[in-house]
């Protein structure tokens, strides 16, 4: 949060980048390449499949950069929340309430220099309206997040959000840089393709798919070839001159 420049486009808070939710991207990038044997890098359109709720036909691998402001902003109302109205033990005892001094702290009017409350500030008009029921009005919805809306719910909707920004993103860039593929993205991001890759229990036996089965499904649904190009494992006959390296 503090790496960030002050004039960051906080409407874009999709994009948030930083040292931390760099070396989560490359922890993830290098551990499909080591399980695909995948030299090369991964095209980025690759990686927001990975990214994509199952539900929407991707991985559900963690999108750092998605999870960052919206876990900013729901652990800071958090504690604002529970500076104002008290930490509840026990629905029978009143709520603890801490020193004024430390409640202070904060609030933007009485500590206008704090970094994190300046970024929660921005943030929020950008967050906040997401966490919250359609049906609310506008001007009400970031006092409804501050004072009513469960984290749980919130994370909910944030989810739904993403997901429909990464599947934006990934049919905007794929028609850009392989349009080729555009076509096949509906197939792709089925969600029956899947839930058997990510989303059964491996404790059932039939659950599980053999090694070379899983990896062709995984590359497919990543749109790498099944096969080094420059390196066919069966020579092609004079009939084939072209073999076809993409699982259909």
């Amino acid at each position: 949060m503090h790496n960030l420049p002050s004039d960051f486009d906080n409407e874009n808070w999709h994009n948030w980048n930083g040292p931390l939710t760099h070396g989560i991207d490359s922890i993830i990038a290098r551990f499909l390449k080591t399980i695909l044997d995948h030299n090369d890098d991964l095209p980025t359109y690759s990686t927001l499949i990975a990214h994509l709720n199952t539900n929407k036909g991707g991985l559900g691998i963690l999108n750092a950069s998605h999870k960052a402001a919206p876990n900013f902003v729901l652990n800071m109302m958090n504690c604002r929340r529970r500076i104002l109205h008290g930490f509840q033990v026990n629905k029978e005892i009143l709520p603890i309430h801490l020193h004024i001094t430390i409640a202070e702290l904060f609030n933007i009017s009485t500590n206008p220099t704090s970094t994190s409350l300046s970024r929660y500030s921005q943030l929020l008009p950008h967050i906040a309206p997401i966490c919250c029921p359609p049906q609310r009005k506008s001007d009400e919805r970031i006092t409804l997040f501050e004072s009513n809306i469960s984290p749980h719910s919130a994370r909910s909707r944030i989810k739904a959000h993403c997901g429909l920004v990464a599947t934006a993103q990934l049919y905007s860039l794929m028609q850009t840089s392989a349009p080729e593929h555009l076509h096949l993205l509906p197939s792709l991001l089925s969600p029956q393709t899947s839930y058997p890759l990510v989303g059964m229990n491996r404790s059932n036996a039939r659950h599980r798919l053999p090694p070379w089965a899983f990896s062709i499904a995984l590359r497919r649904k990543l749109r790498l070839p099944i096969y080094d190009i420059s390196n066919p494992p069966i020579q092609a006959s004079p009939e084939i001159r072209t073999p076809e390296v993409y699982a259909l």
